[in-house]
């Protein structure tokens, strides 16, 4: 592989977040650049838009640009700021009965967007897009008891109820 060639491609083509995360990759920069550059992503209501996700462009905040800044909360290992935390109880007021979260949230500004997104029912749970969503926050919570025991997770992910002697079936 052509390191020098990989860091030249990033510099060119990637957005500041990537740069970002090279630079921390690389010892050059710090957890705290990478916290500071996904907060241009995030919104007031504590959710995360501003095309985080790039083919989903609206400003608003949206499930899948959630899952995105929670894996680079736990990339870069975040156990300092209260982004999760917030991240979780915005999922939590976005959650739907059954305990997931639509594929997309209903927005207007669609310009720039795959209609996939523009398209989703926000009244149905995606068992993926809150499946992702929930990995990602159970690799921050190896660090982060706040998020381990933080009420949305726990009930995105409930544990199976085995009762003794009995055997798990696939």
């Amino acid at each position: 592989m052509d390191f020098n060639a990989a860091v030249s491609f990033v510099a060119t083509h990637a957005r500041v977040l990537e740069r970002r995360l090279l630079h921390l990759l690389l010892g050059t920069g710090s957890p705290g650049d990478v916290v500071a550059t996904l907060d241009a992503y995030r919104n007031p209501d504590g959710g995360y838009g501003w095309a985080l996700e790039p083919d989903l462009r609206s400003a608003t905040s949206q499930p899948v640009a959630a899952m995105h800044a929670l894996e680079i909360l736990a990339e870069i290992r975040d156990t300092n700021s209260r982004r999760p935390i917030e991240l979780c109880d915005w999922l939590a007021t976005h959650t739907l009965p059954d305990g997931g979260v639509p594929l997309a949230l209903p927005y207007s500004d669609t310009a720039g967007s795959v209609s996939l997104w523009a398209q989703a029912d926000a009244t149905v749970s995606s068992l993926q897009m809150t499946a992702q969503i929930a990995a990602q926050a159970h690799r921050l919570a190896r660090h982060r008891a706040d998020v381990a025991g933080h009420p949305w997770l726990a009930g995105a992910t409930p544990s199976p109820v085995i009762s003794p002697g009995s055997r798990p079936t696939a």
